[in-house]
């Protein structure tokens, strides 16, 4: 039955989830895993909170702002470990750097750094660029 179907998958997902943490609790020093940190640390710090404020702060963020967090976030997650003297993972203070030039143009209220618009439709800014998502398009715009 569907039902069964349903319960059978569930339940595959969370042996496989279980089996996984298991795996990764016994091998914690492994380099692996201080390249999956890295990765979640650069993907996280270059587009999660950047793309966070371009949804919920529309035309509000300077393009400017949004691009040096973009940059300082990487910047940080790349070379935490080696300039800092504390050894936390570099995603959170690569989030902190991010964090702190969106609030920075988030408080300017300047430019756009994007905004949503309807996929086909073109942008309204002039030198606009376009990433299309689904049904609507992200638009990075001009200070």
């Amino acid at each position: 039955t569907a039902a069964g179907q349903l319960w059978a998958s569930r339940l595959s997902v969370l042996a496989v989830s279980v089996t996984a943490m298991v795996f990764v609790f016994m091998h914690l020093d492994s380099s692996v895993l201080e390249w999956n940190y890295l990765s979640m640390a650069l993907r996280g710090s270059g587009i999660f909170l950047p793309l966070t404020f371009c949804i919920f702060f529309p035309g509000r963020v300077r393009a400017s702002m949004g691009v040096a967090a973009m940059g300082a976030g990487i910047f940080a997650a790349l070379f935490w470990k080696h300039i800092s003297p504390w050894e936390i993972n570099s995603l959170l203070p690569a989030l902190v750097y991010n964090l702190f030039f969106l609030l920075i143009g988030l408080l300017a209220k300047s430019s756009v750094i994007c905004y949503i618009i309807d996929k086909g439709q073109p942008p309204t800014s002039v030198g606009c660029q376009s990433f299309y998502c689904g049904r609507t398009a992200l638009s990075l715009g001009k200070d």
